[in-house]
């Protein structure tokens, strides 16, 4: 049976709305194909301050592995990121997705937000 294994890392985020982020984040196949072996599929990040340039630096880490018997329903990442610059208040920003990578190697993916 096929295997896919995603490794990397949450990077970073750029905000103008707030001082300390943290990223909710969830790896969610398509199908039923596709069978979670090993790792996190969902989870959240540590909170971050922001520094002089907007940039929230997350370096959270990502490594999840499936067996499938089907490329048919590859998974997104899907995020939400939430403000928590006030202790014990977690204000929702904004959430976006994208397709997992489909080929091997090193990728640099942009997720943009959409904010209500």
């Amino acid at each position: 049976m096929p295997t896919v294994n995603f490794i990397g890392e949450i990077d970073s985020v750029e905000s103008e709305l707030s001082t300390a982020l943290s990223v909710s984040y969830g790896v969610l196949p398509g199908s039923r194909a596709w069978t979670l072996r090993s790792g996190d599929n969902s989870g959240e990040s540590q909170t971050c301050e922001a520094g002089y340039s907007g940039l929230v630096q997350l370096n959270h880490p990502l490594d999840v592995f499936y067996e499938t018997t089907s490329s048919e329903g590859w998974p997104l990442l899907v995020c939400e990121v939430w403000d928590r610059s006030m202790p014990g208040v977690k204000n929702f920003i904004g959430c976006g997705s994208c397709w997992m990578p489909m080929s091997p190697g090193e990728h640099v993916v942009d997720i943009n937000l959409w904010k209500p």
